[in-house]
This record gives C-alpha cells, sequence and structure tokens, in this order.
C-alpha cells in the first residue's frame, strides 16, 4: 500500500511528510509593522497571493480569519467551508507561504492528500495533526519575519490533550528508562529487556516544546498522587514473581519529587515502597530463559540519582493572547 502523503505545501514545494504535526507559532491579531517598505511590499504580495490560490483551487471556501502578527510583516489566514478549512502562514520573505491543507484533493495534487485536523494552541501557534499517523512532528517558526523549520518537536503529538485547562495540549515525553533484567531468551534464541518506562510532559512555550515549564506543576502532583494510589495493591504482591509495576511506581516516586524538588522526601519514600521486594524473580516466566542479568533495586536507584530531570523553572516566553485569536476547527 502506497504511502499517504502530508498535505503541507512550502513556496509551491510539496513536503511529502506522512503523518506530521505540524505547529504554527502565532502571537497576536493587531496591525503589521511598516517600517520597512519592501518588507511590506513583499507581505502583502504574498498575502494577496495566496487569497488568489485558495479562491482559485477552493471557489466555495469564505475567509474565516485574517491574524495579523503584531510587531511582523506576517499573518496566519484561515479559510473554509462547513466542513473543511485551509490555513495560511504569509511572511514577508521571496513567496514566503506555507500552506496546510485539509483532507482533500487539491486540484492536481494527489487524491490522498491529508493533513488531519487543526487546533488552536491559545492564539500562539496552530497544530495540525494528521489523521493516519501523529508520533512526527514538523514545526514552523517566525524568523525575521518568515516562516522557517524549527528544530523543536514533541514527541507524542496530540491535539485534544488539555490537562490543565489552560488551551494549550501538553505531549506525553519520555524521562527515564528503568532497566530491569536483561535475559537470554532460549525458545527464540533472541533476548529480550524487562524495563519500565517514565513519562513526564512537554508543551509548546512560545518558541519550542519545553519540558521544564511551571505550568507542569500541577500535572506531576497529580502523577505522584496516582502512583501512590498504585502501591497497596503492588505491596501486597511482594515476594510473588517480578516486581517490574512496583519498580516503575518506586522509580516514579523518586523521579516525581525530584522535579518538584522534592528529592531526599523521593528517594525515602521509594526506598519504603521497595522495601522486601526483591527482583531475582525477574526473567523467569512466562517462557523458559537462559542466563539473565538482574539488577537489584540499589542498583536501580543509584542510576535513577543520576538521571537528569527536567526542573519546573520556566514560564512561557509568550504573553496571554486574546480570546478571538486563532480559531481552530477540526474533522
Amino acid at each position: 500500500m502506497a504511502a499517504r502523503k502530508h498535505g503541507v505545501r512550502h513556496n509551491d514545494l510539496r513536503f511529502a511528510i506522512f503523518g506530521f504535526v505540524v505547529a504554527v507559532v502565532l502571537v497576536g491579531t493587531d496591525s503589521i509593522a511598516d517600517s520597512d517598505t519592501e518588507a511590506v511590499g513583499r507581505f502583502q504580495t504574498n498575502l494577496a497571493g495566496a487569497r488568489a490560490k485558495v479562491t482559485s483551487l477552493r471557489p466555495r471556501y469564505h475567509s474565516r480569519s485574517t491574524t495579523m502578527i503584531p510587531g511582523h510583516n506576517a499573518a496566519i489566514l484561515s479559510y473554509g467551508d462547513t466542513s473543511d478549512s485551509v490555513i495560511l502562514a504569509i511572511g514577508s520573505g521571496n513567496s514566503n507561504v506555507v500552506e496546510f491543507w485539509p483532507e482533500e484533493t487539491v486540484a492536481g495534487d494527489d487524491p490522498s492528500v491529508s493533513v488531519g485536523r487543526f487546533c488552536d494552541l491559545r492564539g500562539d501557534g496552530i497544530m495540525s495533526v494528521s489523521a493516519s499517523n501523529g508520533q512526527i512532528a514538523w514545526v514552523v517558526d517566525l524568523i525575521n519575519d518568515s516562516w522557517v523549520q524549527a528544530n523543536s518537536v514533541p514527541d507524542h503529538p496530540v491535539c485534544d490533550q488539555d490537562l490543565d485547562g489552560d488551551r494549550l495540549p501538553e505531549h506525553k515525553t519520555g524521562i527515564a528508562t528503568v532497566e530491569i533484567a536483561a535475559c537470554d531468551d532460549i525458545s527464540t534464541d533472541g533476548n529480550f529487556n524487562i524495563r519500565e518506562e517514565i513519562e513526564g510532559y512537554s508543551a509548546w512555550d512560545g518558541h519550542a516544546y519545553a519540558k521544564d515549564l511551571r505550568p507542569f506543576r500541577p500535572l506531576y502532583d497529580r502523577d505522584l498522587a496516582s502512583v501512590r494510589a498504585e502501591l497497596p495493591k503492588l505491596r501486597r504482591k511482594v515476594g510473588a514473581g517480578c516486581p517490574n509495576d512496583l519498580v516503575r511506581v518506586a522509580s516514579s516516586l523518586y523521579l516525581f519529587n525530584k522535579i518538584l524538588g522534592q528529592e531526599a522526601a523521593g528517594l525515602a519514600e521509594a526506598d519504603r515502597a521497595m522495601q522486601g521486594a526483591t527482583t531475582r524473580n525477574c526473567g523467569s516466566t512466562p517462557t523458559p530463559q537462559g542466563r539473565c542479568t538482574r539488577r537489584t533495586w540499589p542498583e536501580i536507584k543509584a542510576e535513577l540519582r543520576r538521571m537528569a530531570v527536567p526542573m519546573l523553572t520556566r514560564d512561557r516566553s509568550f504573553g496571554p493572547s486574546p480570546p478571538s485569536a486563532a480559531p481552530s476547527s477540526s474533522r
């Protein structure tokens, strides 16, 4: 089955980016800068050309919004009808127009063109999640009044995971991999590892996807309470089988506390969680194993203490936006 193309164009050069997420930085709804006459002229030319192109390719579309970015020769346009929309980012560079088309055929394009649905990042950005696969991200940023590809991307992009009600999606991101045992699997002539993944958060901060934002504190408080709630049930199983879930909970207790600035308390809490538990049974079931290298809790704990974790020390670099900024649309 042929791979689907991602319906994003930049200066009429198609980017075939299957399953990509597009996040576009956006800052407000005021007038454009007029200090550079040539830049203003290029921007107006790009703006007129983008509007004409949408009118030609989608006669049924109407203009939903034109958001001028204050202090810049740049704008975000939204066109659409009752079911579809197209987002265009306009800058002042030569032919600087980035287009995000909906899930339907654009004249002359492959019928499978798709970018999924758009969501608003509180007026400071727009993200488009592919309908087929949103696990890889493609980001453009406004630099010197031109939209350019940025280096920062979310690990697991989503559009509708606003966990703290701030109208910005939070993205799950790995903060630690805890290795418990490595075994030779004699049934498959291969090997396997017993490990647990600990996840934290990232979100757009106005310039990049960041893991060290103060708004994440309530989320880690919530996650800390959640793993504590798992503990009584897991403690009742101590001595039976591999305590991989208990290792995950103990590791999370330490790491989440450390992220919240409570490392000593987290270490003591993790030690209490693992009291009397052993990893000697890890790798013995469900299939016959060969030689296993198992790590004790002191060894795991020592590695956890060496791990760098995000400290929640920064605020987002953009200010609040008016409620009417950059509408969102979804499929």
